[in-house]
Order: C-alpha cells, then sequence, then structure tokens
C-alpha cells in the first residue's frame, strides 16, 4: 500500500491516506499528521531525537519533542499492513537566528486545484522555513467540507500542495469565513489542522519574529466584542525580546474590493488598528479579498506606535473580485493568482510577490532604526470613528 503518488508537480493522494504533513512546528515541539480511511496503526519513526511512537485508528498526530540542539528532525511513517512514506527532514526553529523566510497566500475554495497546484508548485525551491494561509480553505455549506476524505478537502488542500511541501514544510492556518458555516465542517477542519484551538488565536516564535493568527473570519468587530486585545497584550508580553510581530488573519479592516466598506470591516477596524499599534504589530497579511493590495502603511490619529503594514494575499484558485483604487492603496492587481515570499534578515523585512508563472508582481520592504519603521512610502492616517 502507498502513500501517494506524484503526477506532475501536483501531490495525488491515495483514496486510503492522506499525509503525512505538518501542521505546527515551535521551539519546543514539532507536530505530523496523518489519516487513513479505516483504522490502521502506524508506526512514526524520527531518527534526530531518537522519536519512536504509534497510533491506531483513523487519524494520527504525532508530536516530536525539540531541544536546543535539534536543527533537522528526520522522519517517516510506516503502515503496519504495508507501505512506507519516504524519509523527510525538516528545517526546525533552531536552525535560524536573524533570518528566515516564509510563505503567504489565501483563498482557493473554489474548487479550481490546478491554479493553487501552480500556485504552490513555486513554494519548494524558496525553501521557506513555513507557510502562512490567509483563510477559506473550503468551499462552504453545499460542499462536502465535513469529509476530509471528500472532493473539497482533496481538491482544495491535499492535492493542490504538493506532497513534498506539506511533508516537510510547517503550514499555519487561520480560519474564513467558508471555513466555519456549520458544525460539522468546523470538525473537520480541527481534524485536519488539530492544533488549531476553538480560539482562532495562536502565535508561534521562529528566529527573531513571532507570528500571530487572530481570529478574525468574518467581522472585524469581533475581534473587539470577544476582548481578544487582553490575549493579544499577553501573548506579545512573552516574547518582549521578538524583533519583528507579524499577525494574519482573514478580513481585511480596509480594502478597495467589494467588501472594504461592508459590515464585514466597517465598525471596530479603527479600534483594531490602535490595538495593533499599540502592541507593535509591524505587518498584517489578510485573505477574503480575491486580489492582491499592498497598502499605504496606516496610522491611527493621536496613536502612539509604528503604523501597520497592511498586505491582502487573497486569491490562489477562488473566482476573481475586481477592487478598485483608493487612496489608502499604494498597489493593486486583479485576476492574478499569486504568493508572498517574506525574507527577515536582522532589522530588514522584505516582500516580493510573485504569480503563478514567478513573474514579480511587487516588491517592497520595511526597515527598523531604533525601534522605529522605515517604509519607503507616505503613511495614510485615519481618524478614530469607533464610540
Amino acid at each position: 500500500m502507498t502513500l501517494a503518488t506524484v503526477c506532475g508537480n501536483f501531490s495525488v493522494c491515495c483514496a486510503q491516506e492522506l499525509g503525512p504533513y505538518i501542521t505546527w512546528m515551535d521551539r519546543e515541539s514539532a507536530v505530523v499528521v496523518m489519516h487513513t480511511k479505516t483504522d490502521e496503526e502506524i508506526k512514526f519513526t524520527e531518527e534526530t531525537t531518537k522519536t519512536e511512537l504509534s497510533s491506531t485508528g483513523k487519524h494520527h498526530v504525532f508530536r516530536i519533542p525539540l531541544t536546543a540542539e535539534s536543527r533537522i528532525i528526520s522522519y517517516s511513517c510506516q503502515l503496519k499492513n504495508g507501505g512506507m512514506s519516504e524519509k523527510y527532514n525538516v528545517m526546525c526553529p533552531q536552525a535560524v537566528a536573524d533570518k528566515l523566510s516564509f510563505i503567504v497566500y489565501g483563498d482557493s475554495q473554489a474548487k479550481d486545484g490546478a491554479r493553487q497546484g501552480k500556485v504552490t508548485a513555486n513554494f519548494q525551491a524558496l525553501k521557506p522555513c513555513f507557510i502562512l494561509r490567509t483563510g477559506d480553505i473550503s468551499s462552504g455549506k453545499g460542499s462536502d467540507a465535513p469529509d476530509i476524505f471528500g472532493t473539497d478537502w482533496s481538491v482544495n488542500f491535499f492535492n493542490a500542495v504538493p506532497r513534498q511541501v506539506l511533508a516537510t514544510i510547517p503550514y499555519y492556518v487561520t480560519e474564513g469565513n467558508h471555513d466555519n458555516e456549520s458544525p460539522e465542517q468546523m470538525k473537520a477542519y480541527s481534524t485536519v489542522f488539530p492544533q488549531f484551538n476553538d480560539s482562532g488565536n495562536y502565535s508561534f516564535r521562529w528566529g527573531n519574529a513571532l507570528v500571530i493568527s487572530l481570529d478574525i473570519e468574518s467581522k472585524i468587530s469581533e475581534f473587539v466584542k470577544n476582548n481578544d486585545e487582553a490575549w493579544l497584550k499577553k501573548e506579545i508580553g512573552k516574547y518582549p525580546d521578538a524583533t519583528w510581530k507579524i499577525a494574519f488573519f482573514h478580513v481585511p479592516p480596509w480594502s478597495g474590493g467589494k467588501h472594504g466598506e461592508s459590515e464585514w470591516a466597517v465598525g471596530g477596524r479603527e479600534k483594531l488598528l490602535g490595538v495593533l499599534m499599540e502592541n507593535g504589530i509591524d505587518i498584517v497579511f489578510s485573505g477574503h479579498e480575491h486580489n492582491y493590495e499592498r497598502l499605504k502603511p496606516i496610522s491611527l490619529k493621536g496613536v502612539n506606535g509604528n503604523p501597520v503594514q497592511f498586505v491582502i494575499t487573497g486569491c490562489a484558485g477562488a473566482n476573481y473580485y475586481d477592487a478598485k483604487e483608493q487612496p489608502f492603496l499604494s498597489k493593486l492587481i486583479n485576476k492574478k493568482d499569486h504568493f508572498c515570499s517574506v525574507n527577515v534578515s536582522g532589522e530588514v523585512l522584505s516582500v516580493e510577490v510573485f504569480d503563478s508563472e514567478k513573474n514579480l508582481l511587487d516588491k517592497f520592504e520595511i526597515r527598523k532604526d531604533k525601534g522605529k519603521n522605515t517604509f519607503g512610502a507616505e503613511i495614510f492616517e485615519v481618524e478614530q470613528k469607533d464610540k
């Protein structure tokens, strides 16, 4: 029995097994996941830390302890009744100091796996430390999303991301509005990503960067309503030495797209901006609008703190949305599947945006000078409107 076969640039999961893939890695542990359509016994072996684990059932979650010396983990998974995965090597956070790279992309729920596949086929060559997904993997109600072996998950995730990428590059998600349209759908989501907690808020540290997922999958106002400000402040307080603070969530507070002035965004976005500034968030990646938009760095009048750089990366297979130029936009690209490649080196964070053919669409950087951010772009200031 084989775990998967490879066809062209895409990984094609066989009917009986999904994975292995990495859903989490921080300085303490890594999490590798597999799923089998029927009850199976799987033996997991990690050679570097001498970890041997086994799992019986349909959903197999292997947590690998890491040490300060862990630079690479090398693992394999074996089914008891035959079939052996390749040996996979994965870089640990300890392998980087003040340099790291990662990829950000999102919104592929239209079940056009070929389009997303062309985007994700570029990932492995860039050798990112991890991947951030800005939401909307699932097609939502009316799909077979509750079945992780069904078409929705197959086309939108397992078959659209190369097997080698899923097995060797940690994949972090933030929830989109189409990912939680029913309790059954959310159960499937947390089955595929078992590290995803109920609140949707979590963080991890990699090198000199702190990465934060916020639970903003529908309305910005929910951030205020759920008192997520308190959680964010407490979480950031755990990492006082992090040079960069990077956030990702689904709905953008401002955009030139069709949701830009809707209830999705309006009502709470100025409050959110103030919180992000006060907590030192440098850059935010969102999806939801099916296009690419780079906003001018935005600040809230009367609030101390660095302006926040917002980037919307929401098109990797989803149906296209057209956005219009707005005073707060620096760059707008419609009707292009794309992804962001982010590189952090010391006090410089640079972003390159590519289409699925690896053509450069946009490029910018943020530099730190004595704790202050310099953007090379004019600042767009907004006034407080929230009550």
